[in-house]
């Protein structure tokens, strides 16, 4: 079971995005890239960060997303 899911909104009109997740400096997950479309342009993406990552924490105040 994830600590904390993080969801993402994404114009796939833009294809092939993706994005490495840490928190405090460890990686946490990717968001991987999805093909483009053009009719249907709106997804949304989902990445389970680590339980380990988020015990007794009640905030996530340094978390980065690169791409």
């Amino acid at each position: 079971m994830p600590g904390v899911r993080l969801t993402r909104r994404l114009d796939v009109g833009v294809p092939l995005q993706h994005a490495t997740i840490t928190v405090n400096g460890s990686a946490a997950g990717v968001w991987r890239p999805l093909l483009g479309d053009t009719v249907y342009k709106w997804r949304n993406q989902v990445v389970a960060i680590p339980r380990a990552l988020t015990a007794r924490k009640s905030s996530l105040s340094e978390w980065r997303v690169r791409t």
